[in-house]
């Protein structure tokens, strides 16, 4: 894949034609790994499922949305193995350092947003690049947190535009489907079909062209502090702390009903 040389952060326009570079020079392996998501949702849709082989579809899409991107990323940032090698590679070592990279981010956006909606945001665009480096760089979770913060860090709101500019695009790209009847299966299938084979893969090497050009500009090493290791696990407690609150407020409010309900 073509390595970004740039000391300034990567325009928007290079974002968009190296993008479609990248998937371009793989489509073949792009349509695979959309082939694969694309088809579990259409069997949803067209075969009559009960609920809980309709659950356990939407449970196995879940995890692929993390298997499926960063083994295409691993396989073309690399090199070292088979796409087929990537996948397994990354269901087998990094499933699970991903799915805490999303639970932790989620706490600490959820944690952020509680002070007021715009630290929810920038911490959203100061973590985005956590995933790629618990793949591309063998980092654990919280490591991947702190250098993902550190890459961002001086860039943030800029990297947010980027990425605003990349979601009304795609909602422009997805307004085709209301060519179709509301709520109607060809509407889905339409809509999982640009999310499969457009929207998921170019995000993907939308998201990755920023990380690898914050990387090259901030350098392989990075001075992790203690302050904003500290800064990320206080929102993290702040997630947490208000999560278990509202749960135990729901279960109040039902306990509540049940014992009027009984009366």
């Amino acid at each position: 894949m073509e390595e970004i040389e740039k000391k300034k952060l990567i325009s928007i326009s290079e974002l968009f034609k190296k993008s479609f570079n990248i998937y371009k020079e793989n489509v073949r392996e792009v349509l695979f790994i959309g082939s694969i998501s694309f088809v579990l949702a259409l069997l949803s849709y067209i075969l009559n499922f009960s609920f809980i082989i309709t659950i356990l579809i939407s449970i196995t899409l879940m995890f692929l949305s993390f298997i499926l991107p960063m083994g295409l990323l691993f396989y073309l940032d690399k090199r070292e193995m088979s796409l087929k090698e990537s996948i397994i590679f990354i269901a087998k070592k990094k499933l699970i350092p991903l799915s805490i990279i999303s639970i932790l981010t989620g706490l600490i956006i959820f944690g952020a947003g509680l002070l007021f909606i715009l630290p929810g945001i920038y911490f959203a665009g100061a973590l985005f690049a956590a995933g790629y480096i618990v793949v591309l760089e063998d980092k654990k979770p919280i490591e991947a947190l702190l250098r993902s913060w550190e890459y961002v860090k001086g860039n943030c709101f800029k990297i947010i535009c980027r990425f605003i500019v990349l979601f009304f695009v795609i909602m422009i790209v997805s307004t085709t489907t209301l060519f179709f009847p509301d709520k109607s299966m060809s509407q889905n299938i339409f809509s999982d079909l640009i999310r499969s084979f457009i929207a998921s893969p170019f995000s993907l090497f939308f998201a990755y062209l920023i990380y690898k050009d914050l990387k090259n500009i901030k350098g392989e090493t990075l001075e992790i502090k203690k302050f904003d290791k500290a800064k990320l696990l206080s929102f993290i407690a702040l997630g947490i702390i208000t999560i278990a609150l509202l749960i135990v407020f729901a279960l109040s409010k039902f306990a509540d009903f049940m014992l009027q309900y009984n009366q």
